[in-house]
């Protein structure tokens, strides 16, 4: 949980841009979750980090459909 809030807490600001932060943030948190699958002490949790990668896949997904984020990227 705690590193799924500091990912969310990384493309979040209520003062300067940070979409250019998002895609960074999913692809991290989805490699942590994703690792999680591979290990027994998770395995109570599959159901959850299944619907979670889902969800992250989900939107990742979304930002091939948008030029925003392209953009966004080239301003960073």
């Amino acid at each position: 949980m705690q590193l799924a809030d500091h990912s969310q807490q990384s493309f979040s600001s209520d003062t300067y841009p940070t979409l250019q932060r998002a895609l960074p943030a999913l692809e991290l948190l989805h490699q942590a979750w994703f690792a999680c699958t591979s290990h027994p002490e998770y395995s109570t949790f599959s159901a959850a980090l299944d619907a979670g990668l889902a969800k992250i896949s989900e939107y990742y997904s979304k930002t091939s459909i948008s030029d925003i984020y392209t953009m966004a990227m080239r301003k960073s």
